[in-house]
């Protein structure tokens, strides 16, 4: 905690009133970068016609928040990774924006007729596993970012168009 105040310029005990723990202190972390990105999502999709617009619309957000943010790409991967780490055993990765983002673009892909009802649950898990296999990329080859969202906009378009 004291290295970890000391690189955001305050003293341990004044990142103490934030965060009483690391534990705290990386749910903090995690919540508010998801926040972020949810709510860029949310901005991206506003206006768009179709699921595939939304969704292209979506991966590029996404690929532009891992060129300019990598930190918050790599504080998420070890999140993920990490999980059975004491100081974020029991996070939940589905925080509520992930869950009301992906509701609200579920709602509204149903409701233009652009899938079924019954697809909702797997048009949610598709996107997610599209926007972690991006994110995975960009952990492992940060340079090829691009190409992965373009890949992914590719196998989208292929699957959610009619």
């Amino acid at each position: 905690m004291r290295r970890i105040a000391a690189d955001a310029g305050l003293t341990a005990m004044a990142l103490y009133t934030y965060a009483p723990s690391k534990a705290e202190l990386f749910r903090l972390v995690y919540e508010d970068g998801i926040a972020r990105i949810y709510c860029s999502f949310a901005e991206v999709v506003i206006g768009r016609s179709s699921l595939v617009e939304e969704v292209d619309a979506l991966l590029e957000c996404g690929g532009e928040i891992l060129d300019h943010d990598p930190d918050l790409l790599r504080f998420t991967i070890r999140h993920v990774v990490d999980r059975e780490h004491d100081d974020i055993a029991g996070l939940d990765v589905l925080t509520e924006p992930y869950l009301v983002f992906f509701e609200d673009l579920a709602r509204r892909a149903v409701g233009r007729g652009d899938i079924a009802r019954a697809d909702a649950v797997r048009l949610v898990e598709f996107v997610t596993m599209l926007l972690w296999g991006i994110t995975t990329f960009a952990a492992i080859e940060p340079a090829k970012v691009r190409a992965a969202v373009d890949t992914a906009k590719w196998a989208a378009a292929g699957r959610l168009a009619r």
